[in-house]
């Protein structure tokens, strides 16, 4: 038995022992075996190798038959053909065969070539697997013809491309992870029987590994994926599955990624993972797709999950059978360390709603163990409830339901890879549902990857730049965007803060670099139980004709309040996206109220029926709000329960005799202070004046304070130590008001 097909048995002897208890066995094995029973008309997405694992699992002759009588129809379709008639038409690598069931790669006929090379690794597994499992089942002109089929897919993957030879060289892109599964799968399934596997896994070492390293352990570090959830969820999948083979096949286990020194990307993915799901209840649909083949019954049913990210949206969000496939094989990868039992507790006991075709449990039956050990993380001695790397923040109030959980994006650039979405210092908010969310789910090719479609700003109407990959521009310009700072309060559990700069993400991509729109872009967000407040401090560069719109969108739409500068969040049941007899709350009852505490005469308009970049109209509703430069300071703050709450939060501002605007929001048993410089080019202070009239004990955030010891005075004259203020100017205290509170650097 070769190290891949210890892979496919679980155990080093082939057997797995009591498979009849593996639940996703359970329903694969039927399926298989009925499918493995038919002459034709296969069901849509088996493949090859699905068989080839059931015989190494079972020993049942039918199942070898046929997967190599899958392989052989593969093999089969090499061809060196063009594509089409065209003038100039690149050569077709292999043809889809006409004879096997249409799959989520390919369809009877489809050319591997150009645009499909994105799938070439599909080709490729279904050839290898075959291969390496059935190895002794196959004449030396199958296992000759098999060589070949996969060298030529390989190499036309790398050499020759004749179609520009996209993402050759990006690690950032889902194309290059593709490529990289078909290379490695070739060369461990033909290792010491085809020259072409030392050539294409020294090509790998030498060339491509090593970008590959870099970019997770410098602007991919976090988890987080540039080209967005979508694509990322791509990415990440064929990244892990390749570090497992890697792992099985090298002599000894000798060769884990999952424990190389320096590399730390399985556990940030893992934490990337957990942070990025939240709860939720209407998204949940089919009957095989839950654990123990339950329909679904919205009482009985545990919630599935949704993702957040920069793809806050319905059609994308629900989280997939590729989330749980990558849990599994990240539980698989980190077996025996505290990362890997989170990831395996989110598989057993977390992931019920996510819907599992039974192709899909075929796939993680490959990787998931039931018996692997597991730990509960949504406790705060486990896992806080905020993480940050240096692209995104995440921040939830608790690990329940009814918990209010933001994220913030804002990654040093620009653009590197395609499909990145223009949002720098960007936020998304989740309470009971999207309310705060992107109005899109893709991003790049042409779809709708506009700063419109975020939670983020416009200058003069204008959104970020989208220099992709252009030299003129540094992609280490800390000023096109980054995280600067986060801040987890010592003095106040649970009050956390990120601040973002992204001034350099504006402006157009013929101006080299030279002319910004803005001079600066600063964003202080803060997150405390179930408030948001969000500060934004903005220099344009042309004057007072500037405009800058903030802007905000829920899945429902903004209802106007009594008061100008309060909007409350509805079901979006009715007049919007979700309309129709089939609508469901997507909100789940939960509402946001947003208020603007700066300007105190706010520019407020709801909108909706978007338009993208190249895009049709974008559902979804808006809300924005205009200021004029050329400096300006935004103040907002949002709440977040539910739709049968009579009661808005007490929002008011915040008066300060010493260069702040501030703002105190007093909701759901919660009382958040947070002030910052009023002027946008105001340098930092040492020193903070404000009044507050009503008395009572309130979680106090400050941005624009100069280094050092502080000391705040409290109403009645008591003297509280508050600590060290570093280079990020941000301060935070439990203090008690009703009168005049001074934050002042000690000597």
């Amino acid at each position: 038995m070769s190290a891949l097909q210890a892979k496919a048995g679980r155990l080093p002897d082939g057997s797995i022992g009591a498979p009849s208890t593996d639940e996703n066995w359970e329903v694969a094995y039927p399926f298989l075996k009925a499918q493995a029973a038919l002459a034709d008309g296969h069901e849509y997405g088996i493949e090859a190798w699905h068989f080839a694992l059931a015989f190494v699992v079972t020993r049942e002759e039918a199942f070898a038959q046929r997967a190599i009588q899958f392989a052989d129809l593969m093999v089969a379709g090499l061809t060196s053909e063009p594509i089409d008639a065209s003038p100039g038409s690149p050569p077709c690598v292999a043809r889809y065969p006409t004879d096997l069931p249409s799959t989520d790669f390919a369809n009877p006929g489809r050319c591997l070539a150009a645009g499909q090379f994105l799938y070439a690794h599909l080709y490729v597994k279904n050839v290898a697997l075959v291969y390496d499992w059935l190895h002794d089942r196959l004449t030396e002109s199958q296992k000759e013809s098999y060589r070949g089929y996969m060298r030529t897919a390989v190499d036309r993957i790398w050499n020759d491309r004749q179609d520009g030879g996209w993402a050759l060289s990006d690690p950032a892109n889902n194309y290059h992870y593709g490529y990289l599964v078909a290379t490695v799968l070739q060369a461990l399934a033909t290792w010491g029987e085809d020259p072409a596997a030392v050539r294409n896994w020294n090509f790998l070492v030498q060339e491509k590994w090593p970008a590959i390293f870099a970019y997770l352990k410098g602007d991919g570090q976090g988890g987080y994926w540039h080209e967005g959830t979508h694509y990322g969820r791509k990415s990440k999948q064929d990244l892990v599955e390749v570090m497992l083979w890697l792992r099985d096949a090298s002599v000894g286990r000798k060769l884990d990624l999952f424990k190389a020194p320096g590399l730390h990307y399985a556990d940030e993915l893992v934490r990337y993972q957990l942070y990025s799901m939240q709860p939720d209840m209407f998204s949940k649909r089919g009957s095989h797709g839950y654990r123990g083949g339950a329909a679904y019954n919205a009482s009985s049913n545990p919630p599935t999950l949704v993702q957040v990210g920069d793809l806050a949206s319905d059609a994308q969000g629900p989280v997939t059978t590729a989330d749980a496939a990558l849990m599994a094989m990240l539980a698989d990868g980190l077996s025996g360390q505290p990362a890997g039992a989170m990831a395996q507790h989110w598989v057993r006991d977390l992931s019920d709603g996510v819907l599992r075709t039974r192709r899909a449990r075929i796939h993680e039956f490959l990787f998931d163990e039931p018996t692997r050990a597991q730990q509960d993380f949504t406790s705060e001695a486990v896992l806080p409830t905020f993480t940050a790397s240096s692209q995104w923040f995440h921040s939830r109030s608790d690990w329940t339901a009814n918990a209010t959980a933001v994220s913030f994006f804002s990654a040093k650039g620009p653009q590197i890879t395609s499909h990145q979405h223009r949002d720098q210092n960007s936020f998304v908010v989740w309470h009971k549902g999207w309310q705060a969310a992107d109005l899109n789910n893709w991003s790049g090719s042409g779809l709708a990857d506009d700063t419109a479609i975020h939670n983020t700003l416009l200058v003069n109407g204008e959104g970020q730049r989208t220099p992709i990959l252009d030299p003129r521009f540094s992609a280490n310009d800390p000023a096109y965007g980054r995280i600067a700072a986060v801040h987890a309060s010592a003095a106040v559990p649970g009050l956390r803060a990120v601040i973002g700069d992204a001034a350099a993400a504006y402006g157009t991509s013929e101006d080299s670099g030279v002319r910004r729109t803005l001079q600066r872009f600063d964003r202080l967000l803060v997150h405390y139980k179930h408030i948001v407040v969000v500060g934004d401090s903005v220099v344009t560069s042309n004057g007072a004709a500037d405009s800058v719109t903030y802007m905000v969108h829920s899945r429902g739409d903004f209802l106007a309040t009594a008061d100008p500068r309060t909007y409350v969040t509805a079901s979006p049941c009715g007049e919007s996206m979700f309309g129709g007899a089939g609508c469901v709350d997507a909100m789940a009852g939960g509402r946001m109220v947003h208020t603007t505490v700066a300007p105190q005469v706010p520019v407020l308009r709801g909108r909706s029926n978007y338009f993208g970049r190249g895009s049709p109209a974008i559902g979804g509703f808006g809300l924005e709000l205009d200021a004029d430069g050329p400096a300006t300071v935004l103040l907002n703050a949002m709440s977040f329960t539910d739709q049968a709450s009579p009661a808005l939060p007490t929002v008011e501002s915040i008066g300060s005799t010493s260069g702040f605007v501030g703002t105190r929001v007093v909701h759901d048993g919660a009382s958040l202070l947070v002030l910052l410089r009023d002027d946008a080019l105001g340098a930092p202070v040492p020193q903070v004046v404000f009044s507050v009239a009503d008395g009572g004990t309130h979680a106090l955030l400050v941005s624009g304070l100069v280094p050092g010891r502080y000391a705040i005075t409290q109403p009645g004259g008591s003297v509280i130590d508050a600590g060290l203020v570093g280079a990020d100017g941000l301060l935070s205290a439990s203090i008690t008001t009703g009168g005049q509170v001074s934050v002042t650097r000690l000597p």
